[in-house]
């Protein structure tokens, strides 16, 4: 083995042993070294050989940061050798170490650049086979592809597959490589990625229970979709797989309706927690989604109350948006409960704004809401809200105006507002 000296093995496995080696300046590598197994028959033995030398040659072809580098080869020995940097570890020790699953985002990041390192070999027409923690070796941190010795190039017309000793593979190894090998392509990879990506965030494999609601809600569909028994379900690129992370990992709010995420910003502001940060994210939100009936009807006329107020002060123009697109949500039918509840929220958003048309409408809308829903619940806050409004009489033709457009509320408000004290040109008109 030229220019190494052997000192400990620290692997074995199917194809071969793992040595911590030396060189002549006293640096020390890892060496794997083929080995043939007792009782192996010469055609066996042979294989096995063109197996380990096509991943020597593989990985030589191979020049990424995210896959091992071969230093150093000897493919005439009588044990086939290659060289590589001395590892820090594996994924697999990293996942010892994290009996529970891994922190989400240091999971993220090294399951990113696993995929970065498929992509690369993809695109080279390579395709692993045999993608699993402990192929997966750490370098300061960072993740490198080792052991290609069941790789296959796409076209190449190889089918033979054998897997590696041990249970290892067959917990990550795509049902269609134990079944017909000429059928797997690159989504096999994509199996064994979903099997590596649900073990580092849940810490046990997914088989043989398959437990995909363990992982985290947002990373479920790309585990469930990345390992399913039929390939033709499956991503149709590791490119559209890695995408799929990103989102979820990065731009959550892409996988969370409006509401929820309304929600979540609410809950702070609600307990007095809320920064500026969730002020302005609920703003762009409102306008965002100005169109989400249920956003504005079951989150923010419930909830926003006291977020909408400070809001009023805050960011105006936002409030203003809000109100008018809660106004064209608020033109429909609902229970009286909810009217009730609906017809409070606008007179308390009334009165945290000095805004004339925010005002105006929010007038119009209570009193709509009482006529149309024959509600007298919403009738009162109407006629207690107009004669707050009146003490400014910038208010008094804003409200008859408001009944004369509505000219079946006059009946409905008569009896109940001819007892306060008026201003005439309201007076007059609901006597009109």
């Amino acid at each position: 083995m030229l220019g190494y000296n052997l000192i400990a093995v620290m692997k074995t496995g199917g194809q071969g042993e793992v040595w911590r080696a030396r060189d002549g300046s006293g640096k020390e590598f890892a060496v794997k070294v083929m080995t043939v197994a007792h009782g192996m028959s010469k055609d066996q033995s042979d294989r096995e050989r063109k197996r380990f030398i096509r991943e020597i040659d593989t990985q030589q072809t191979l020049h990424h940061p995210g896959i091992v580098e071969v230093l150093g080869s000897g493919v005439k020995d009588a044990n086939p050798w290659y060289s590589m940097e001395l590892a820090d570890g594996s994924l697999r020790d990293l996942l010892l170490m994290n009996p529970g699953g891994m922190d989400e985002k240091h999971c993220i990041a090294i399951f990113t650049a696993i995929l970065d390192a498929v992509v690369y070999a993809h695109r080279q027409k390579v395709i692993h086979r045999d993608l699993k923690p402990e192929n997966v070796l750490m370098y300061a941190g960072s993740p490198r592809l080792a052991d290609f010795g069941l790789v296959r190039r796409l076209h190449s017309g190889s089918s033979t597959i054998t897997l590696a000793s041990g249970l290892g593979s067959t917990k990550y190894a795509a049902p269609e490589q134990l079944d017909d090998a000429h059928i797997v392509d690159q989504r096999a990879d994509f199996y064994s990625l979903g099997c590596i990506l649900y073990e580092m965030l849940c810490g046990h494999p997914l088989y043989p229970y398959r437990r995909v609601q363990e992982a985290l809600p947002r990373y479920r569909h790309i585990v469930h979709k990345a390992t399913e028994l039929d390939q033709a379900k499956r991503y149709a690129s590791v490119l559209e797989m890695a995408r799929a992370v990103k989102i979820a990992s990065e731009n959550i709010d892409r996988l969370r309706s409006p509401s929820s995420r309304a929600e979540s910003l609410l809950t702070p502001i609600n307990d007095g927690a809320g920064t500026a940060h969730d002020f302005e994210a609920l703003s762009q939100l409102l306008i965002e989604h100005s169109d989400d009936s249920h956003l504005y009807l079951q989150m923010l006329a419930i909830n926003g109350t006291f977020a909408m107020r400070r809001l009023a002060s805050s960011n105006p123009s936002a409030f203003n948006f809000a109100m008018k697109s809660l106004d064209t949500h608020a033109n429909g039918q609902f229970d009286w409960d909810y009217t009730d509840k609906l017809g409070t929220f606008l007179c308390a958003m009334f009165r945290a704004t000095d805004d004339i048309e925010v005002r105006s409408a929010a007038l119009r809308r209570v009193l709509t809401l009482a006529l149309s829903h024959n509600r007298y619940r919403v009738r009162t806050l109407f006629i207690e809200l107009a004669t707050e409004a009146m003490i400014d009489e910038t208010y008094a033709p804003i409200v008859a105006d408001v009944i004369r457009n509505l000219p079946d509320s006059k009946e409905f408000l008569r009896g109940e507002m001819k007892i306060a004290s008026l201003p005439a040109i309201v007076a007059e008109e609901l006597a009109a």
